[in-house]
């Protein structure tokens, strides 16, 4: 009876030392879209939210699969995503122990013409932060007058650009031709303390492209 016993503890052990491979059936239910997808008139930021709080979310815009080795877009849960262009979100999660949720995808249709404020930026891997490397002739920053080469960019719409790599932030600035943007700038110099400078402006398409 004893030989018995200790046979069946060594088969559990094993059992549980083998790895699962879990199906689709088992797997958590994938992350949810909200606003859901559909046909929009501007540019949309969707939240992404995963069944379990706090869990990782991999995010592609391409129609790829997402993973931990391909994703544009990345972040925990609830995360948001601004959308300026027609695009099929696809979004899977991860909880603390790894295990990945089904696969979600949505569509959005942006039917307006997406554009920028004429605004060319970068990001010194020294400073980490946002600059204006230059203000376009044409654009709509350059007709405003406002804006100056060397100043800061500090957030768009409300929404930290610090902690943001720059093609989030030049998604964050293109828009739908004719929406508006609300830039929050810094503007330092010798003879005193840093400005701050709120700079509404509309898109404009010819300002689309190279320029944002």
């Amino acid at each position: 009876q004893t030989a018995q016993m200790e046979m069946s503890n060594n088969s559990l052990k094993q059992a549980l030392a083998e790895p699962r491979e879990l199906t689709e059936v088992q797997r958590q239910e994938g992350p949810s879209f909200d606003p859901a997808g559909q046909a929009f008139d501007n540019a949309v930021t969707v939240t992404i939210t995963a069944a379990s709080p706090g869990a990782r979310v991999y995010l592609t815009t391409d129609q790829s699969e997402p993973s931990e080795e391909n994703f544009q877009g990345y972040g925990f849960s609830p995360f948001d995503h601004h959308i300026a262009e027609s695009a099929t979100l696809k979004a899977i999660s991860m909880d603390e122990e790894g295990v990945a949720s089904q696969i979600t995808s949505d569509v959005y249709k942006i039917e307006g013409q997406v554009a920028g404020v004429g605004l060319l930026l970068e990001k010194p891997t020294s400073s980490g932060r946002i600059f204006v490397n230059e203000v376009v002739i044409g654009g709509a920053a350059w007709l405003d007058g406002q804006i100056q080469e060397r100043d800061r960019l500090l957030a768009v719409d409300g929404q930290d650009c610090d902690r943001l790599e720059l093609p989030a932030v030049l998604e964050l600035v293109q828009g739908i031709e004719g929406s508006e943007i609300l830039l929050a700038l810094e503007r330092r110099s010798d003879q005193g303390p840093p400005r701050q400078l709120f700079v509404c402006l509309k898109r404009q398409r010819n300002s689309y492209g190279t320029n944002i």
